[in-house]
């Protein structure tokens, strides 16, 4: 079927009241009140849920069949058409298509989708509310090619040939497929033609295998399809696809074109800061982007179906993706969780992830679930485990992967866990989880990488991923990987930032703990190595030196009023840095200046006076104390005597202007950082200046800051400044547009963009 993008041109109503016009995507939680007594509370970031009704009206398309392809509606979602319900959907991630066939008059229609978001708290995170991610609107004739009706793979590569296989459905009759591969330049280097027998088309052919798709080498063939059918009618589709295959091997590991891959990844959820849960193209590319530059080369995808904007940016760009299907299957972990629907919903929700997904070459991985609670047995988790493999493996053949826990939440297993092992020689978490393992080809481990070895012995044919482990653990747990062919990666928690769990990361002063999560009106988790608006925190430089990707020191201090007090880091947290010299106030106070390097030793230099070389330790850190005087901070990093890199930064006066700071111009939408700075540009990393923002020939979306905790909007035109910095988001028009911000006694920025 053709599709189309149908984003413009809705109205939409919020519980009831005055329609206005939007386009998608769309997150109506962003601009309704936050208050600590919405029942999200730190799940959902203390953002309220409502009743979301979009509709639309449009002529009756050409074509006798007519379909609403939907990549994510979050809440409990009805689609009517003409005053009929359509379509019922309860999971918030996954695609789904509605045939709008039957209801269609000649003339005009009228589309109406409701998304109902009032039962709180649906999820352990910030979900979002209404049509957050793209929509289309599919046409065809009555024997046409089904929505995710083209699938294409690579079945072998040998001898410098790939040999690939398509199949393209055709059920609604006879005819005949013909058939073109073009080539990433976009050359036509195959053409051929298939009758249609028993509903489908399929086609193999083989191509020089010189051009495969990987992270490094992200090349992207085409494949399209046109159905002829009996009748005389055409129909068409088309899709990209890359020339790769994946292969697990108990010595090897995980094979990308038969060659060992180890997998830098963190886990990141859908959410995108100030845009709330919204998916834009630009968004999610931006993303990609940032963190390939950052070293990561793999993503999951936790704990759901990503946006298929997600997905072809990580095929373009080049990342690997492990497509995460649920994070709970009976058992719920909130209230109105997904588990309300599993039993009924699981077989239709995973084959459409399956089919929509299938052909990205940078989907390596499907994993079944998180943290599941029937991983030991309970509720029949075992069948469930196993039902939910095999209908994977009749839709693709890509490895499957599961991510596993301690037993922290049954008490009856922890129990005897603490009695030690079994007659079998295993430990209970061996013996009750290995039936849910022995379904997957590569089990994933939750903050369990101290297991690994033990576990080897007793599982030798056993693949092992880190699916998430803690920040300051980056170092031993990337060490499991570099050192055992099995480890096959590491993904920390998390590569970005995100709503909901609100302080889950956060630094304590003056406690012995940082046990929970954080009051309002806190609302991020705080634990990304980039923040909630794309910025590095000072973790992901230092992964970057664990992966042993990054030359230079990195250097950072911390605050010198957090000297003398007790600080407790949670699990999911780091040291509280800062990548500056600049505190007013705290003259002749002492401070920890932190460096990170793959060195033997380095060197502080304070306003060109050494304060000593100290060794870097076996996590590639060292620390040293610093009285605080305004001036120039340099670190010096040697490697056998010899001088291999220096860091350092300067003092910054007193605010004085705006400036545009980083900023992505994507095709259609644009991210600006608006920085405070002193009279000679520098950032002046404690000012938290009130920032107006507005824009012509562009539309504002949202506008934020990475402070955790707040309660300003994001819906609005005004933000303070936190560390420096705010970053407003806008839409860009047919010309050049133009940012105006401005704020108390500073110089205003005027740029364009």
């Amino acid at each position: 079927m053709k599709r189309i993008p149908w984003n413009d041109g809705w109205q939409f109503s919020l519980n009831g009241g005055a329609p206005c016009s939007v386009c998608l995507p769309h997150d109506f939680s962003l601009s309704l009140p936050r208050t600590a007594h919405n029942p999200s509370g730190r799940d959902g970031g203390w953002y309220a849920g409502g009743v979301g009704e979009y509709t639309k009206t449009f002529e009756k398309p050409e074509g006798e069949r007519c379909a609403l392809v939907i990549d994510g509606a979050q809440g409990l979602t009805e689609v009517w058409i003409n005053g009929n319900r359509a379509a019922f959907h309860p999971y918030g991630y996954s695609p789904f298509a509605v045939d709008l066939t039957a209801f269609l008059r000649a003339g005009e229609n009228t589309v109406r989708i409701v998304c109902n978001t009032q039962m709180q708290p649906a999820s352990r995170w910030y979900t979002g509310s209404g049509l957050y991610r793209g929509v289309e609107l599919a046409t065809g004739p009555k024997a046409c090619i089904p929505v995710w009706g083209v699938y294409v793979r690579t079945l072998s590569i040998e001898n410098g040939i790939a040999r690939m296989w398509a199949q393209v459905q055709a059920p609604g009759g006879g005819g005949c497929v013909c058939a073109y591969v073009r080539s990433p330049e976009g050359n036509n280097v195959l053409e051929m033609r298939q009758n249609v027998a028993q509903g489908c088309a399929e086609f193999t052919w083989g191509l020089p295998a010189n051009r495969l798709w990987t992270a490094e080498t992200p090349y992207l063939w085409r494949f399209d399809a046109f159905l002829e059918g009996e009748d005389g009618s055409t129909d068409e589709d088309s899709l990209s696809f890359g020339i790769r295959t994946i292969a697990v091997d108990p010595q090897r590991g995980l094979l990308i074109n038969g060659v060992p891959t180890k997998l830098r990844g963190g886990c990141i959820h859908h959410d995108n800061g100030p845009l709330g849960a919204c998916a834009h193209s630009d968004a999610e590319r931006r993303r990609v982007a940032l963190l390939k530059a950052a070293g990561f080369n793999a993503i999951r995808t936790a704990h759901n179906p990503p946006s298929t904007a997600l997905l072809q940016a990580c095929d373009d760009l080049g990342m690997y993706v492990m497509d995460e299907a649920f994070d709970c299957w009976r058992h719920g972990k909130r209230p109105f969780d997904y588990h309300l629907f599993f039993d009924d919903w699981w077989e239709r929700d995973l084959t459409t992830m399956l089919l929509r997904d299938r052909n990205h070459p940078s989907v390596i991985l499907w994993s079944t679930g998180n943290e599941i609670p029937e991983r030991g047995g309970k509720s029949f988790g075992w069948s469930v485990a196993r039902a939910l493999a095999q209908r994977i493996r009749t839709l693709d053949s890509r490895p499957l992967s599961h991510a596993l826990c301690g037993f922290w939440d049954d008490a009856d297993i922890q129990r005897l866990q603490d009695t030690g092992a079994d007659p079998e020689g295993m430990d209970a978490w061996a013996h009750f989880t290995r039936p849910c393992a022995e379904t997957v080809d590569i089990v994933g481990y939750n903050y369990l990488y101290e297991r690994v070895e033990a576990d080897h012995r007793r599982f030798p044919n056993r693949l092992i991923a880190h699916t998430e482990t803690f920040p300051e653990e980056a170092a031993p747990s990337w060490r499991t990987v570099e050192e055992n062919d099995f480890v096959v990666g590491d993904f920390v928690w998390t590569a970005w930032d995100y709503l909901g769990e609100a302080g889950i990361g956060h630094v304590a002063y003056d406690k012995d703990n940082t046990a929970g999560l954080m009051p309002y009106p806190w609302r991020a988790a705080n634990c990304g190595d980039f923040t909630l608006c794309g910025r590095r925190r000072p973790q992901s430089y230092y992964r970057e030196i664990v992966w042993g990707l990054r030359k230079q020191p990195y250097l950072a201090a911390l605050d010198p009023r957090a000297m003398g007090r007790k600080r407790a880091i949670s699990l999911w947290g780091f040291e509280d840095l800062f990548e500056g010299w600049t505190f007013p106030g705290c003259e002749g106070r002492e401070t920890e200046v932190h460096v990170f390097a793959r060195a033997d030793a380095c060197e502080l230099f304070l306003n060109g006076v050494s304060l000593g070389r100290k060794p870097m330790d076996a996590q590639y850190r060292c620390v040293f104390r610093v009285t605080y005087q305004p001036g120039e901070l340099r670190v010096v990093a040697y490697r056998a005597g010899c001088a291999q890199g220096e860091a350092g930064f300067r003092t910054a006066g007193a605010p004085a202007a705006l400036r545009l700071g980083n900023r992505w111009p994507g095709q259609d939408v644009s991210f600006l950082t608006i920085d405070v700075c002193d009279a000679n540009g520098n950032l002046v990393p404690y000012a938290n200046n009130l920032i107006r923002v507005s824009f012509t020939h562009a539309q504002f979306l949202g506008m934020g800051s990475d402070q955790p905790a707040g309660e300003e909007s994001y819906t609005a035109q005004a933000h303070r400044a936190w560390r420096g910095s705010v970053m407003a988001v806008a839409r860009r028009g047919d010309r050049p547009p133009i940012l105006h911000a401005w704020a108390d006694g500073l110089q205003p920025l005027k740029a364009f963009f």
